[in-house]
């Protein structure tokens, strides 16, 4: 039986082969937007440090978007103190 890591890699047929590697960058990337955070990711892929972590998983401008919403809405809700 052909292991299915041969059967990645010839997909499509006559296309750019496909990297385990790549698709491994690809999965922790999209754990990062959908906001998982790095020690999460850390955790599951098994890294030894978050600095190995976050070579992996490169949020995209979905993420930055969220987390200036987030940062946006905080700073509406701040109502500071009297001095």
């Amino acid at each position: 039986m052909t292991e299915w890591r041969d059967q990645v890699g010839r997909y499509p047929p006559g296309g750019d082969s496909l990297h385990l590697h790549g698709l491994r960058h690809t999965a922790f990337t999209i754990m990062a937007e959908a906001g998982a955070t790095v020690l999460d990711i850390k955790a599951i892929a098994g890294h030894s440090t978050v600095k190995v972590t976050e070579h992996y998983a490169r949020p995209g401008i979905a993420a930055a978007r969220r987390v200036g919403e987030a940062y946006s809405a905080a700073l509406r809700s701040y109502v500071p103190k009297e001095v």
